[in-house]
């Protein structure tokens, strides 16, 4: 595993005031630098300068409370939970960081985006994609649960228990509290896109390594019996799954009693024979041999998340999707737009991507899961030809430029990416983008800014030294966005309004050139 980046050029007092970035400095983590410090935040840079906190609190925990807040420069609605750290101990600082470095890692569309975290002299605030529907249980208040709906949002727990396993993760306090729904749900329609929230307990485990913990972690009733002798596997999260499809299935939960009597029933296994047995009869043979091979007391014998998402239970239930609001010919000129972007340029447009809108994002979520065939969160190069209706020629050019950037495949963020720099005018991109790379607030771009965000092997010095002062202003920033070779033959403009009503639009975009001679002398430098 790697770690986040290099130099930090801040002055002692924000070094001192940043105690916990400069823990997650020297966290493991496999993402490039630019993913993580254009969304860490230290003073003096305070969340109030890019969001308005509204007094409307989304839910309360033992850690703190999460409030809706609102994007200044989007006006995304996004959800704030703020951490006090005045009286924190040195165990649980270094689990706050855990928890934000095991976030920052994970993309994928089932699991909710860390947007930006900020940190002030004793508080913590992390601010992620709001949820409008809440958690599972809104589901039994607001329609009739089927078996196949149930199957929908089980196959979206799974891919999304998948996804973190195959990097290592594992949740630890997988619950209906611990799943959101993006939008309120409706009678008479799907259960729409559910994402994975809350990794104060997750881990980053050895494949194939048995996990000891002295205590156990997580809720009791949805704990596996080797969470209990205190080991685990990633399994134990399957096992959790299995608690949450039960109650949603059939209305009661599987373990219940005083914690000692919880607890043997949990090593005993076999919950269908607790509690009423009538209910049972109206589910399916192969929904409840599903939910036996999620029952394993032991984990070696017990179902991998893999493996479930090829059961015969979810394979036979057809997915209850809105359908790809976007055709995929949309997404392949996006594609090819991102892997022939310079570095720079690529950086722009996935921060572009976290400033995407809960409509936007819902509808270019059912485009990737349409594309990630095999479930892993992750689209190589081959699988998205397969799907894209081109010739062979223009496949052979796009392979070559997608292989040579993408390293053979996109992740869901590089999708976003490439599609987000669409929605958004030049001003709005420039402004967004802005506000994540100036880190001293300085009001101009410069090398100690860049080679923070870039690491060493970005010629810094060179790519800032066309513009005056060696600094990039916020109007430099626009100025350098405007790309005239970009493709124009869909006639596409707007994109958001293209999401919302899917008709092309056929009037050009009137936007500023950028100057031929600053453009040739930024290509020098690979930007």
């Amino acid at each position: 595993m790697g770690h986040f980046c290099s130099k930090i050029p801040q002055d002692s007092a924000q070094k001192k005031a940043a105690p916990v970035f400069r823990q997650l400095t020297k966290a493991p983590l496999k993402e490039d630098s630019i993913r993580v410090h254009s969304r860490y935040h230290c003073l003096p840079k305070r969340i109030c300068d890019d969001y308005v906190l509204l007094d409307e609190v989304l839910g309360k925990g033992m850690s703190g409370e999460v409030k809706l807040a609102v994007n200044k420069v989007s006006q995304q609605r996004v959800a704030v939970k703020s951490l006090s750290m005045r009286n924190f101990s040195k165990q649980q600082r270094k689990t706050l960081v855990n928890e934000i470095a095991i976030h920052f890692s994970v993309d994928h569309p089932n699991i909710a985006t860390l947007i930006d975290a900020y940190e002030s002299e004793d508080t913590i605030e992390l601010v992620t994609e709001y949820m409008e529907g809440g958690c599972l249980f809104s589901l039994r208040k607001n329609m009739t649960i089927t078996e196949e709906l149930v199957a929908e949002t089980v196959k979206q727990m799974l891919l999304a228990a998948n996804y973190i396993h195959n990097k290592s993760i594992v949740h630890r306090d997988i619950k209906p509290e611990n799943f959101l729904l993006q939008k309120k749900p409706e009678a008479g329609e799907g259960v729409g896109t559910i994402k994975l929230i809350d990794f104060g307990v997750s881990k980053w485990i050895d494949p194939g390594k048995i996990m000891s913990s002295v205590n156990a972690t997580g809720t009791r009733a949805y704990t596996a019996p080797e969470v209990l002798q205190h080991f685990y596997t990633d399994k134990c999260d399957i096992w959790s799954i299995g608690v949450v499809t039960f109650i949603l299935l059939v209305d009661y939960m599987p373990f219940f009693g005083n914690p000692a009597q919880m607890a043997a029933m949990i090593m005993r296994g076999r919950p269908r024979d607790n509690g009423p047995k009538h209910r049972w009869d109206a589910i399916s043979e192969d929904c409840k041999e599903l939910l036996d091979l999620m029952f394993k007391t032991s984990p070696v014998d017990r179902i991998s998340a893999e493996q479930a998402l090829q059961h015969p239970w979810l394979r036979s239930h057809r997915e209850q999707s809105e359908g790809s609001a976007v055709p995929l010919q949309y997404a392949q000129v996006g594609l090819q737009r991102f892997a022939r972007a310079s570095r720079f340029r690529r950086a722009c447009m996935l921060i572009t991507s976290w400033a995407l809108t809960s409509e936007e994002r819902s509808n270019l979520s059912g485009v990737f899961v349409e594309l990630d065939t095999k479930g892993t969160g992750y689209v190589d190069v081959q699988s998205f030809l397969d799907k894209v209706n081109l010739p062979v020629d223009k496949q052979d050019q796009l392979s070559q430029v997608l292989d040579a950037t993408c390293g053979g495949g996109f992740r869901y963020s590089d999708f976003l990416a490439a599609m987000a720099c669409t929605s958004r005018s030049d001003s709005d991109i420039a402004q967004e983008v802005f506000r994540r790379f100036d880190v001293n607030q300085s009001g101009a771009i410069g090398v100690e800014e860049l080679q923070v965000l870039f690491g060493e092997s970005f010629d810094c010095d060179c790519f800032v030294a066309h513009f005056p002062a060696s600094k990039m202003t916020v109007q430099d920033l626009e100025e350098y966005l405007h790309d005239p070779t970009s493709p124009t033959t869909l006639g596409m403009t707007d994109f958001s309004e293209y999401l919302k009503e899917p008709q092309p639009f056929l009037s050009p975009k009137k936007v500023p050139k950028l100057r031929t001679r600053s453009r040739q002398r930024l290509r020098e430098c690979g930007a």
